[in-house]
């Protein structure tokens, strides 16, 4: 199963090569085959990365969503109200006013006003006059 990937790049090789007669299509594919087999056969040869050498081409692909891991989490997979230090509203809100631009959200929040750990203050229906207490 590790070596998948560089046999299914081999196939590719030989089936787009065989059709390249057939359109220029087949002519990108099998360059695009042809280059993930040079990838997956240095792969094995090199003597760096065991897990390069025991999964080639896969291995490669693993390394790369490492690299833009945080931006998939940024862009995709956080909230508008996460994110350590700033989450994106307030890092929206500091872009705007570093732009010169309007920098109000109105009609409403993001955030959920009926879970826990939300705090506000309620203005009261019926105000009472307090007398003299000193509330220190």
């Amino acid at each position: 199963m590790r070596y998948v990937a560089i046999i299914a790049s081999l196939a590719g090789v030989l089936v787009f090569g065989l059709l390249i007669p057939f359109g220029s299509l087949f002519v990108a594919l099998f360059g695009l085959s042809l280059l993930a087999t040079a990838i997956g056969v240095w792969d094995i040869l090199q003597t760096k990365h065991s897990l390069r050498r025991n999964y080639p081409i896969l291995a490669n692909i693993r390394f790369g969503l490492e690299k833009i891991r945080p931006e998939i989490r940024q862009y995709f997979l956080e909230s508008d109200t996460d994110g350590t230090p700033y989450n994106r509203s307030k890092r929206a809100v500091a872009y705007q006013r570093a732009k010169g631009a309007l920098d109000k959200r109105p009609f409403g929040t993001q955030q959920n006003i009926y879970g826990d750990n939300f705090e506000w203050i309620n203005h009261s229906i019926t105000p009472v006059h307090i007398e003299g207490h000193d509330f220190r």
